[in-house]
């Protein structure tokens, strides 16, 4: 599977169509990644927040999710803004998942014990990105900052 989105990423034609459920599964990587690189420092608990991410996401093992993880550094790296992935999830996603991944990149931000103007900055363009409403960031990051109080996350 993971030599499928390696191709997606490379410059090599693919038939399948633009927005297939890999590219999906990377550019939601990616947009997770930009958020626990937006204060320059990927800790250990943002990428265990990722993977598990990811497994319940995708149903992936931890394997599997550290293999996206690394596809996803690539594309990220080899490309100037996030734009692209954005788009994909755009046209891929319902509003409701587009909030969903919105809630999981609020729960990476967190994951390291604070949320930094950075990683505000970034979940709030993330947004615009996605035409979300202001209001439903908001009440995904209350939603996560609640379950971080709980400790159930």
């Amino acid at each position: 599977m993971f030599n499928y989105l390696k191709e997606i990423l490379s410059d090599k034609e693919v038939t399948e169509t633009p927005n297939s459920e890999e590219q999906v599964k990377v550019a939601t990587c990616v947009v997770l990644l930009e958020a626990a690189f937006a204060d320059d420092d990927f800790t250990d608990d943002e990428k265990e927040q990722i993977v598990s991410i990811l497994r319940n996401r995708y149903e992936m093992d931890t394997r599997e999710s550290l293999e996206l993880i690394e596809t996803s550094i690539e594309a990220r790296d080899k490309n100037v803004d996030v734009w692209q992935f954005t788009n994909r999830i755009n046209q891929g996603m319902t509003m409701e998942e587009k909030t969903s991944v919105v809630e999981e990149v609020w729960r990476v931000v967190a994951a390291d014990g604070g949320i930094h103007g950075n990683e505000t900055y970034w979940v709030r363009q993330l947004a615009n990105l996605f035409n979300m409403p202001h209001n439903l960031m908001i009440e995904a990051k209350v939603r996560v900052l609640d379950e971080f109080r709980d400790g159930s996350n």
